[in-house]
């Protein structure tokens, strides 16, 4: 490590650096953080980087000599991620990212940082017996500069390394390995439950029954439409039991903001409890909007919302009767179908989306 000008080096225990801060490509300030290392990389691998989230096109960085990759959750279009801009940022955000040295063990860098951030990058060149080393540079619009190196023997090595850091999957369920049956448009129960007797029918093995948005009443999470889908219940009780299968509904995190508070019981307990996220410059919930319309989206970091969301499944489950054996947990990133502010009124003056020096992208981080 040198501290004037502070840079710092990771090496392996062979002493072979496996990773070079540059000194002169670092930076922070409160609305931009800028920093790049260079590492060798084994320029015989023609796959030898990977990672960084989530991209559709190449798995692997090909001859790349400064190719901006974006990374900031958004809902693309187009998402061919060809390092050129405007970004091509897809949903997945996992700024994390693997290579194969040039003494041909792996390393993984994991950059702690969750504001939008565009990755630039080169790929090592061969020219003679001359070798350049690949470079990423990082350029955040906030946070710290945190990183984690690990290094293996094979890319194996460093998932394992980098989940025990940030947490192992979840073990699925064998039942979760079946065939499963789930769209949009099930409009009655009706229609749902003769899908179940079709696989009957026509002798087709079925493990598991989703419900899409079409159980709920008026798309409110944590309701049984009275109407439409007043049999689901009977229905799943009686796949469960009668046909030894599973069932998962659709659980979004946007609560449904309506006029009639006091008959919805998870808008109206989440009002009570102070579970939703607030405004910049109010005590009252910040609006969002998704499949339902105008939403409120509950605030996880706090303890209260915990105990809340979990009353909402007790609720359910036992008024409503409702047995699951799944949650299939859409939306919750949180996303929000409004380009920013839903309700303009909402928008502080002084708004966070102006005061970014650089934006990752090159594209308003509301749209």
């Amino acid at each position: 490590m040198n501290l004037s000008p502070f840079s710092f080096s990771i090496l392996d225990d062979d002493g072979t650096a496996a990773y070079t801060s540059e000194s002169n490509k670092l930076y922070m300030t409160e609305f931009l953080v800028f920093d790049s290392g260079t590492f060798p990389m084994n320029a015989l691998n023609d796959n030898p980087l990977m990672g960084m989230g989530e991209r559709a096109g190449d798995l692997f960085y090909k001859n790349e000599d400064g190719g901006i990759h974006s990374r900031w959750a958004h809902d693309a279009a187009n998402p061919i991620d060809d390092g050129l801009p405007p970004g091509r940022n897809m949903y997945g955000i996992q700024p994390f990212y693997i290579y194969q040295g040039s003494n041909k063990a792996w390393y993984g860098v994991f950059n702690n940082n969750l504001y939008a951030t565009d990755f630039i990058v080169t790929t090592p060149k061969v020219n003679g017996s001359t070798v350049t080393d690949g470079i990423v540079t990082t350029i955040t619009i906030g946070g710290a500069i945190e990183k984690y190196f690990f290094a293996g023997k094979k890319v194996d090595d460093i998932i394992v390394k980098y989940e025990k850091l940030t947490g192992m999957p979840m073990m699925p369920p064998m039942w979760a390995f079946g065939w499963q049956q789930c769209r949009f448009g099930y409009v009655t129960d009706d229609l749902w439950y003769e899908t179940v007797e079709k696989y009957d029918e026509f002798k087709i093995p079925i493990d598991t029954m989703w419900a899409d948005i079409d159980y709920m009443d008026d798309y409110k999470v944590f309701s049984i439409s009275p109407s439409r889908y007043s049999n689901l219940a009977k229905h799943v009780k009686h796949i469960r039991e009668k046909k030894n299968m599973t069932f998962v509904p659709i659980m979004d995190a946007g609560v449904a903001v309506r006029e009639d508070v006091d008959n919805y019981y998870t808008l109206k307990t989440g009002l009570d409890k102070k579970v939703f996220i607030k405004q910049a410059l109010s005590d009252e919930p910040m609006t969002g909007g998704v499949w339902c319309g105008n939403a409120y989206f509950p605030d996880f970091y706090n303890e209260v919302t915990n105990e809340w969301w979990l009353d909402n499944w007790d609720h359910l489950n036992k008024t409503l009767g409702l047995n699951v054996d799944g949650i299939w947990l859409d939306m919750n990133e949180v996303t929000t179908f409004c380009d920013g502010y839903c309700i303009d009124s909402e928008r502080p003056k002084s708004s966070l989306r102006n005061k970014a020096y650089y934006v990752p992208g090159q594209r308003d981080l509301e749209t």
